[in-house]
């Protein structure tokens, strides 16, 4: 109850206030004095307060409410535009985008298709858009790309699909494609928007280089020697070599991959590391290819002599990056080579000794001849004098 009597008196203080500020007392002494003219005042005093009020709280409502039209106005403008500005610069991008734009509704119905997606396909927009669309899916990949567009509708955000296209032409297209699902104001879906790249000659390309690969490996395998990558350092460390080694040396080529299990330093002779060193790191030197025979340490003990021939690999920048050769078995060939220099330094002493009793008979020839000559001289000049002789008998008688 004091509440109320306190907020009574603090709506007549204020009444009184506002009565004074606005003239309307005047309207009470002209009522009367009486009590019952003074509440009838008092009443119509309180009745034009309430009216002032809210007339003056309509025009400030007004002028407010005015205020935030305008200002929804502007705003509204400005969201026109930028939407105006956003759709322009989409359909830009859509027109002119170097991949494949398609725009489907959530029934699978095309709804447009942008120029580059009709070149992956090598048919015009037009026939697209009129119903050869329908004929570019691959038979084999349709399903595939069902399950993605049901994953969409039930509420996926996108998809991302490797299948096929049939061309035109009949040929294959091999493309990537990625699906948004775009959803409307209550999170239904509006329509599905594809991006598609043409990977065709990215896929022949692979297929090339796998059929390559293919190929390398199958000489790789069928070589009788080794290839091999490896950095130059005091190991030797294998980057890549091939599994010739396992014939080679007598242990698998994982072993050497990283020296996993073992060095190539560890299998090559003690005394011939340095010479290959050397002979690595003077090709490298001159920027040309080295070669060297050495010897490798098998497993079961044997010597295996190799035959190395590689060069240094390098970067665009022309920084060495590693060194890449081919290792041969000579042991077969460097035997045959062993065995014929035996054979011909007995050769050799063959000839020798057959050239001593050559000179040695030909010593003895000279002294015959010799003599011979001798012989016959002497022989010539007993006839000489002989002849001499019967000159001079004859001159007597």
């Amino acid at each position: 109850m004091r509440k109320v009597i306190l907020l009574i008196l603090l709506v007549a203080e204020i009444t009184v206030s506002v009565l004074e500020i606005s003239g309307i007392t005047d309207i009470c002494s002209i009522l009367g004095s009486n009590l019952e003219s003074g509440i009838i005042a008092f009443l119509i005093t309180i009745l034009l307060l309430i009216l002032l009020y809210w007339q003056k709280s309509l025009d400030r409502v007004l002028k407010i409410r005015t205020a935030e039209l305008i200002t929804d106005a502007r705003l509204l403008k400005k969201v026109q535009f930028e939407l105006i500005k956003s759709e322009s610069t989409f359909r830009l991008m859509f027109e002119y985008a170097p991949i494949g734009i398609a725009m489907r509704d959530n029934t699978g119905k095309l709804i447009d298709i942008n120029q580059a997606y009709a070149d992956i396909l090598g048919y015009t927009r037009e026939e697209l858009l009129s119903g050869e669309f329908e004929k570019v899916g691959y038979p084999e990949d349709i399903p595939k790309s069902e399950v993605e567009y049901n994953k969409l509708i039930a509420g996926a955000n996108s998809a991302l699909i490797n299948k096929r296209l049939l061309k035109r032409d009949g040929s294959i297209a091999y493309v990537t494609q990625s699906i948004v699902m775009v959803r409307d104001t209550d999170d239904k879906p509006a329509f599905l928007m594809g991006m598609t790249i043409d990977n065709t000659e990215q896929k022949k390309a692979l297929t090339k280089l796998i059929e390559n690969e293919q190929f390398y490996r199958s000489v790789v395998k069928n070589i009788s020697g080794i290839i091999y990558n490896c950095a130059m350092d005091d190991n030797w460390t294998m980057h890549y070599i091939s599994d010739g080694i396992l014939n080679m040396s007598g242990y698998p080529a994982s072993d050497f991959i990283g020296n996993a299990k073992r060095t190539f330093t560890s299998i090559i002779h003690p005394e011939d590391r340095k010479a290959v060193t050397e002979a690595v790191q003077k090709g490298i030197d001159q920027n040309t290819s080295y070669t060297i025979e050495y010897r490798i340490l098998h497993k079961d003990d044997r010597v295996v002599w190799v035959f190395e021939e590689g060069r240094g690999i390098y970067n665009d920048n022309n920084e060495f990056q590693y060194l890449s050769g081919t290792i041969i078995n000579i042991t077969e060939h460097k035997a045959a080579e062993q065995e014929l220099h035996k054979y011909r330094e007995h050769l050799e002493e063959m000839v020798l000794d057959r050239t001593k009793e050559l000179q040695e008979k030909t010593k003895k020839l000279e002294e015959f001849n010799k003599l011979f000559v001798g012989r016959e001289h002497r022989i010539k000049e007993l006839r000489d004098q002989v002849k001499e002789l019967k000159q001079k008998l004859e001159l007597t008688n």
